[in-house]
């Protein structure tokens, strides 16, 4: 929700989410196509049903066409997107920045992995300085509108514009190493959770 907001997503702009099946993605993808805007979204061909039942409109397939985003980026500025929200880090980070309008574009990251503190400095100078995209580095933080926007999230739920991700579910702690080795096969679609206890 904050990285939304740090990219001002809003109705009809043409938005970029990396890894849009996964637990991040799966939220800011649906929440992106409730402000209005026009999504896309990069997942493997297998999980293109999930995402666009999650609100994007555009799955870009990584396994079949590694180069789409890329190619995107190389192209007409018209074709590049108004906003990128990328989940991922490194050269996911590279190729979606690339993608994202050059002027007026908002780039915005919340995961540094494999991306240098130089990298991350620059870009963000060049934006201020309007010599770029603006780029935005979002860490998750608890504040005052933390609360409303839980109300809010909860709002959409209610009206039925807003639904949970896809869970893969483990029961009891034994199964924590498997949870985690799912996780860090890094292609989990949705949110893995570790049932403790029966209620």
């Amino acid at each position: 929700w904050q990285a939304l907001d740090a990219g001002r997503v809003g109705a009809g702009q043409k938005v970029l989410i990396t890894a849009a099946a996964g637990g991040v993605g799966s939220f800011a993808t649906a929440l992106a196509a409730v402000r209005g805007a026009t999504v896309s979204g990069t997942a493997s061909g297998r999980n293109a049903a999930y995402i666009g039942g999650r609100g994007v409109t555009t799955p870009i397939d990584y396994t079949q066409a590694p180069d789409a985003v890329a190619a995107i980026a190389a192209g007409d500025e018209a074709n590049k997107f108004d906003v990128a929200v990328d989940v991922m880090g490194g050269a996911t980070e590279d190729a979606a920045y690339a993608a994202t309008k050059d002027r007026g574009g908002r780039f915005v990251s919340i995961m540094n992995s494999g991306t240098s503190l130089a990298k991350v400095a620059g870009r963000t100078l060049r934006g201020a300085l309007g010599l770029g995209r603006k780029y935005s580095f979002v860490v998750l933080a608890i504040n005052d509108g933390t609360g409303a926007r839980l109300e809010e999230a909860a709002g959409l739920i209610e009206a039925g514009k807003l639904s949970p991700p896809e869970i893969k579910a483990f029961n009891g702690l034994a199964a924590v190493p498997a949870a985690m080795k799912e996780l860090e096969g890094g292609h989990v679609r949705g949110k893995v959770v570790i049932k403790v206890a029966d209620e």
